[in-house]
């Protein structure tokens, strides 16, 4: 019983000192810090020329997206209804997703 709660307790240890975690370089950190602000960059410039297309499918990006704002959120910010929230974030993602080289979502 003794070992049994040292080993409890060195593997307690083990994984309170990150002995569980992956272990990455720097190379591979940089590698995808780069990828991610490539993406959103893309993203960013994407969003420009979609709101220079329609202001408000824009705006309705900028907050579902970027400030995390549900439908109903997103609705009362830009004194609109749900269902106006809705449809220009299907029309929105689909014009970004067209502008970004890939294929249109499905459903949602």
């Amino acid at each position: 019983m003794h070992n049994s709660l040292i080993d409890l307790a060195r593997q307690k240890s083990a994984v309170k000192r990150g002995g569980r975690q992956v272990k990455v370089t720097m190379e591979d950190h940089h590698a995808v810090i780069n990828a991610q602000a490539d993406e959103l960059l893309a993203i960013n410039d994407a969003l420009g020329k979609l709101t220079l297309l329609d202001e408000r499918l824009g705006q309705v990006v900028e907050c579902r997206f970027f400030g995390g704002l549900t439908e109903e959120e997103t609705g009362l910010a830009l004194e609109i209804s749900d269902r106006t929230v809705r449809r220009d974030w299907l029309k929105a993602r689909t014009i970004l997703y067209q502008m970004l080289g890939d294929q249109a979502p499905e459903g949602n």
